[in-house]
């Protein structure tokens, strides 16, 4: 939280919130013809699959937060959770020098969510009254 500014009679502050997450994904297929000996098993190489796949979530928080007197106001808005996905996708020999195929998609954000806005107001409420007016009067409740 960042103060904006305080005084005697109330404060105003700002609170931004953030989270980035990232994931990589590498994945490697081998094709090819299996032969079988009397005792070895013999697997041949002839082609290869890559994949990467890279994966994106952001949301983020601004909050606004208001003490006047004996009221706290606070408003938030929220960002809802954006996911981004970008596959790519090659197909190599089986010396894995030559590409005979490849296939990239770009990335679109995308969210199940909308945007969230939440006011709150805070006040005391009876039972915080009640023991400033047990403390006021020295042991009894003044009414």
């Amino acid at each position: 939280m960042l103060p904006l500014f305080g005084g005697p009679n109330g404060s105003v502050g700002l609170g931004l919130v953030m989270f980035v997450n990232a994931k990589f994904t590498w994945m490697n297929k081998y094709f090819g013809t299996t032969g079988s000996n009397a005792a070895s098993l013999d697997f041949t190489v002839e082609g290869q699959h890559r994949n990467f796949k890279r994966e994106i979530w952001f949301n983020s928080m601004v909050s606004l937060p208001i003490n006047a007197g004996r009221y706290h106001l606070r408003f938030e808005v929220t960002q809802p959770l954006l996911y981004s996905l970008m596959p790519r996708t090659r197909v190599l020999d089986a010396a894995g020098e030559n590409v005979l195929y490849e296939h990239e998609k770009t990335g679109t954000w995308a969210s199940q969510q909308g945007v969230k806005n939440r006011p709150s107001v805070r006040s005391p409420g009876p039972s915080e009254a009640g023991r400033n007016r047990y403390r006021a009067g020295a042991g009894r409740y003044v009414c």
